[in-house]
């Protein structure tokens, strides 16, 4: 059986088989998200996306591979955007702004996606996750280098570097529980607002660092 799945694959059209995976990780990201990633069965997967369990099976090899593999493309997409806003910025208060622009934007317009990350770490197995917090702990140090170049130019007023980061990235990853793209604000919107709080946390009038 395993082999008759496998020469089907092969010989559809490359575009196809694309679609079927993309359908595949839409409908299991989609699950998790709403049912979370205990109660989400393989067979539910294939129910809901309309496809085989062999099917499923042939693009995602386990439940626990699936979730690692979305946890680690958030947060690498995470480190690139920030790594690329990051470019040509020299003050800290820039590096700052444009640190809550990617972090906001994309937990705004990837819901799910973050959702699942922020609530599933500890699904995953034990190696799976420290690789995961080892991800994450290179993002997290983007926040935390420009937080330490703000109190250097004595731009950023704060005591504790830990506590100051969790509690920024924490406020710009709530957007992703209550933002609704259909809802009063823009996503260009928020970020304006986060960016304009995160620098008065720090001890800056938003509108004199502008």
């Amino acid at each position: 059986m395993t082999e008759a799945i496998a020469t089907a694959a092969s010989a559809a059209p490359a575009a196809e088989v694309d679609t079927t995976r993309e359908l595949v990780r839409r409908t299991s990201l989609e699950l998790f998200s709403r049912l979370g990633f205990n109660a989400t069965g393989m067979r539910l997967i294939a129910q809901e996306a309309g496809v085989s369990i062999a099917t499923v099976y042939h693009y995602i090899s386990s439940k626990d591979d699936l979730l690692h593999d979305l946890l680690r493309e958030n947060l690498s997409t995470l480190f690139a955007e920030a790594s690329r806003a990051l470019q040509g910025r020299r003050s800290a208060r820039d590096k700052l702004r444009a640190l809550v622009d990617v972090h906001v934007t994309i937990h705004a317009t990837e819901r799910e996606l973050c959702q699942v990350s922020d609530r599933e770490l500890r699904s995953l197995p034990e190696a799976a996750q420290r690789d995961v917090i080892e991800l994450r702990d290179t993002y997290e140090a983007l926040w935390r280098s420009a937080l330490v170049q703000g109190q250097n130019e004595r731009a950023f007023t704060f005591e504790d570097l830990s506590i100051t980061s969790h509690a920024l990235l924490e406020m710009c990853t709530g957007v992703v529980h209550w933002f609704q793209p259909e809802g009063r604000l823009s996503v260009q919107e928020v970020v304006k607002l986060h960016q304009d709080l995160a620098l008065r946390l720090l001890g800056l009038d938003s509108k004199a660092a502008a």
